[in-house]
């Protein structure tokens, strides 16, 4: 209950701090690529309290209150290896420059147009 209680504590701290900072004299970029960021890093810390956080105080609590739900063990591994892999999704997701170079990568590698320059070698030197 402490780590809830702290990124919810320092979350707010940070989102004022943000937002205090966003009304200084900053360009339009630097206030997009900031909000982007603080975005990206309330992402962040949602998905560890979605997939580790929760599911654990669950398990960990059921048998307090009777009951048995062993067969969750499996559910919590599974979220448990599966963190890491969702984990960047929300910075390349939610930050444009990231966005853009991710989808730009995939349709550069489904393109149909794509040329391929080949070069003859022979091999044989008689």
């Amino acid at each position: 209950m402490i780590p809830f209680f702290t990124i919810i504590y320092f979350g707010s701290k940070s989102y004022s701090k943000i937002t205090k900072l966003m009304s200084q004299g900053e360009s339009d970029y630097s206030r997009k690529l900031q909000m982007q960021l603080y975005k990206a890093l309330v992402a962040q810390t949602l998905i560890p309290m979605a997939f580790l956080f929760f599911p654990v105080g669950i398990f960990f609590t059921s048998p307090l209150i009777g009951l048995n739900i062993e067969w969750t063990s499996f559910i919590i591994t599974f979220f448990y290896s599966f963190y890491p892999a969702v984990d960047p999704i929300p910075i390349i997701m939610l930050i444009d420059e990231y966005r853009n170079a991710f989808f730009n990568f995939f349709r550069r590698a489904m393109s149909k147009n794509q040329v391929v320059s080949v070069v003859s070698v022979d091999l044989n030197y008689t």
